[in-house]
């Protein structure tokens, strides 16, 4: 785990470094420097460049990636299965759909991810209902009733677009994925409180975790509040999914690339998963946000994961049914 945590961490150092150097406008080296150290540059908008654009946006990159991973880790764990995340469970088009509300309604933007956290936490109460209504909290009833739902949300999400009139422009750079969009401090500022809050109720789930994907039949005589472990970890990773969409809109594939990678790393072990899947998870999105730089005219980030994620998906589901 360390070897694998380092290097992440060294990574995760170089590409923020990278960031500061890369957009659309060049800002030579020396300025950078001379910019983070709190010299005088040269041309005062180099530090409006450095302090109030590129480096917000590294930060929420990071902390959008870091949360889509431990959600996806949180709910492939909990439903002891590699295909769940928080797109398939339904929880990030309830997120998107909350976020989209607010948006058409022109609430004020630090509203938005309680809004998105409202419509997530109703789209996993609704999915685990609907599950449960089948008998029990089954694996293929989740990730079905999690796939219908979020099937049914996407269709109203397309319907506020189509009436939203104005906000047509901003919706569809939120479904897309968006990290384009000038970033304020003030948004790395509201997706933080959410994203600790989700990632300490991870941590202090992390072993009951572990002994709740052995069964709970298992779990339980060793200690486990089981019902009490489902809840905290659904309301974590809602937590985590909705802070993320709040702020980047719909960017798939991280929650569940990352934690598979992971896993194949250090296995199934949550204390060591959780920190592990944290780093990259920023590392993957970091680097995808950076590859949108590199087109002529900037991608939503959201495609770019679609496009490195959906094929190492394919890859990985037609190894398994080939071994």
């Amino acid at each position: 785990m360390i070897k694998w945590l380092t290097l992440g961490l060294l990574l995760l150092l170089s590409l923020m470094g990278l960031g500061l150097f890369t957009g659309p406008t060049a800002v030579p080296p020396d300025q950078v420097w001379k910019v983070l150290w709190g010299q005088p540059a040269a041309q005062p908008e180099y530090v409006a460049i450095i302090w109030l654009l590129r480096l917000p946006r590294l930060l929420l990159a990071m902390v959008v990636g870091a949360a889509l991973s431990c959600a996806g880790a949180a709910f492939q764990s909990l439903l002891r299965s590699p295909l769940a995340d928080p797109y398939l469970t339904g929880t990030s088009a309830g997120a998107s759909l909350g976020t989209a509300l607010a948006i058409v309604l022109g609430l004020a933007i630090p509203v938005l991810p309680l809004c998105a956290f409202a419509g997530a936490l109703l789209a996993v109460l609704a999915v685990t209902r609907i599950a449960r209504a089948q008998g029990g909290l089954r694996l293929e009833d989740f990730l079905l009733a999690g796939v219908m739902m979020s099937t049914l949300l996407g269709s109203l999400v397309s319907l506020l677009l189509v009436l939203s009139g104005k906000d047509v422009g901003k919706l569809v750079f939120f479904l897309l994925g968006n990290l384009g969009d000038p970033v304020e401090w003030s948004k790395v500022g509201w997706a933080m409180p959410p994203f600790l809050v989700g990632l300490a109720l991870l941590a202090w789930n992390s072993y009951p975790l572990n002994l709740l994907s052995l069964g709970e039949e298992l779990a339980g005589p060793a200690g486990v509040h089981v019902e009490s472990v489902k809840r905290e970890v659904l309301v974590a990773s809602t937590l985590l999914t909705a802070c993320a969409v709040a702020a980047a809109g719909l960017v798939g594939f991280v929650g569940l690339v990352i934690p598979h990678v992971c896993r194949l790393w250090v296995g199934p072990d949550m204390r060591k998963l959780l920190p592990l899947t944290l780093v990259w998870g920023a590392v993957f999105l970091l680097s995808c946000d950076l590859l949108t730089r590199v087109f002529p005219h900037e991608l939503p980030v959201g495609v770019v994961t679609a496009l490195l994620g959906a094929p190492w998906f394919l890859w990985q589901l037609h190894r398994s049914r080939a071994c």
